[in-house]
C-alpha cells in the first residue's frame, strides 16, 4: 500500500454486535498535496465502537484533516466509528494526518473531536433533512442594526448601546422563563432599552421611541434573502423559531423581504416561555409533525445552537463573531461562519 492510495477495505470488531467489514472510498479523493517523494503509509488504525445503525455511504467523506499529535488525544465515548492514517515522507516527516467520521454523529461526537483538534470547525453535510428551522435575531436579522440607524443621534455610544441592549434583552428572557414570570419579547425589549439608556445616561424619549421602532424593522443580512431563495428551490421547509413575538417578528420577515420564502413564523408566544425551553423547540416538530432529527436548527447564538441541539435538531451554528466553543450540552453538527455557506450542506 503506497501513499493514502488503495486504502479500501477495514475490518471492524463491536463488543456487541458480529464482526463486520466497512468500506471507504479511494482515499485519492482527500485533499492532500502531492508530496515531492513518494510517502509511505504508517501507523493505520480503524476502530469501531457499539454505535447507533447509520448509512454507509456516509463513510466517503473526508471531514478533517490535521496534526497527529492532536489526534492522539481522541476520546470518542463509544458513540461511533473513527479511522487514522498517518503518511511520512523519505525523511521521516509528517506529511498528512487523516481522520473519517460518517456525517451522521450521535450527541456529543463533533464536541470531542473539536477539542481535540484544538477547537477547529468541522465541515460537513447534513442529510435526510426536512425542514430548516432558523433562530431570528442575530442570526437572520442583524440585532446592532436599530443603534446603527441611530448612531447620528447615539454618538460613539451606539455600539455600546447595542451591546448591552441585546444582553440585556437575553438576560431578561432566562430570568422571566426560570422565575416563571413571562412577558411578551416586546415588553422585554423595551425593558432592556431602559436598563441600557440608563447604564449609558442617555435621558431622550424621543430617542427611545425610535430605537424601539427601529428594532421592528431590523436589516437582515446580507446573504439572507440569497440563502433562502437557495433553499425553497431545492424542495426545503423553512421556517422561523424565535423568541420575538408574532408582531414582531411578521414585521421584520415583512420588511427584509423574506415573509414569502417561509413556510412558518413560529413564535414562543404559543407556549409561553423563552428559549433554551425544550417546549419551545418543540413547537418545530409539532409544525412540520417530523421527529427533531429530520429538522436542522441554525442559529448565530451559541447557547442557542447547543441547546438545540441537546433537544435533539441537527444544528448549524452560524458563528458570525468567531466566539469560543459554549461549555454546555451539546455541540451542534457543524460551524459556519456566514448563511452563504449553508445551501451547499444541508440535503433531503
Amino acid at each position: 500500500m503506497e501513499g493514502l492510495q488503495g486504502l479500501a477495505i477495514c475490518q471492524a470488531k463491536q463488543r456487541s454486535a458480529p464482526q463486520r467489514v466497512l468500506r471507504l472510498s479511494n482515499a485519492a479523493s482527500c485533499p492532500v498535496p502531492a508530496p515531492q517523494t513518494k510517502p509511505r503509509v504508517i501507523g493505520v488504525r480503524f476502530i469501531v465502537l457499539p454505535v447507533r445503525s447509520f448509512p454507509v455511504r456516509h463513510l466517503e467523506r473526508p471531514l478533517v484533516w490535521q496534526r497527529e499529535n492532536a489526534l492522539q488525544h481522541l476520546n470518542l465515548r463509544n458513540c461511533l466509528f473513527w479511522f487514522h492514517t498517518v503518511s511520512f515522507d523519505a525523511d521521516r516527516r509528517t506529511l498528512d494526518t487523516g481522520l473519517w467520521i460518517p456525517d451522521y454523529r450521535p450527541s456529543g461526537q463533533v464536541n470531542l473531536v473539536a477539542r481535540a483538534l484544538g477547537g477547529c470547525s468541522l465541515p460537513t453535510n447534513i442529510f435526510d433533512i426536512e425542514a430548516c428551522v432558523f433562530d431570528a435575531y442575530g442570526t437572520l436579522f442583524d440585532v446592532n442594526s436599530a443603534a446603527r440607524a441611530a448612531e447620528s443621534a447615539l454618538g460613539e455610544k451606539w455600539q455600546p448601546l447595542a451591546d448591552l441592549w441585546r444582553a440585556k434583552q437575553l438576560q431578561y428572557t432566562w430570568l422571566r422563563s426560570l422565575g416563571w414570570r413571562h412577558a411578551d419579547f416586546w415588553q422585554v425589549t423595551g425593558e432592556a432599552l431602559d436598563f441600557a439608556l440608563a447604564t449609558l445616561q442617555i435621558e431622550n424619549p424621543a430617542l427611545r421611541a425610535q430605537l424601539m421602532n427601529l428594532y421592528m424593522v431590523l436589516s437582515a443580512y446580507p446573504e439572507v434573502p440569497d440563502t433562502l431563495k437557495q433553499l425553497k428551490a431545492a424542495g426545503m421547509k423553512l421556517a422561523i423559531l424565535s423568541n420575538g413575538s408574532p408582531t414582531m417578528l411578521a414585521a421584520a420577515a415583512g420588511s427584509a423581504g423574506i415573509a414569502e420564502l417561509l413556510d412558518a413564523v413560529l413564535s414562543v408566544e404559543e407556549v409561553k416561555i423563552y428559549k433554551p425551553h425544550p417546549a419551545v423547540y418543540g413547537l418545530a416538530c409539532k409544525r412540520f409533525n417530523a421527529v427533531a432529527s429530520r429538522i436542522c436548527f441554525v442559529s448565530s447564538n451559541g447557547w442557542d445552537a447547543y441547546s438545540a441541539k441537546a433537544f435533539g435538531f441537527r444544528v448549524v451554528w452560524c458563528n458570525r463573531l468567531g466566539q469560543a466553543p459554549e461549555q454546555i450540552p451539546e455541540t451542534p453538527d457543524a460551524q459556519i461562519s456566514t448563511l452563504a455557506e449553508l445551501p451547499g450542506m444541508i440535503q433531503g
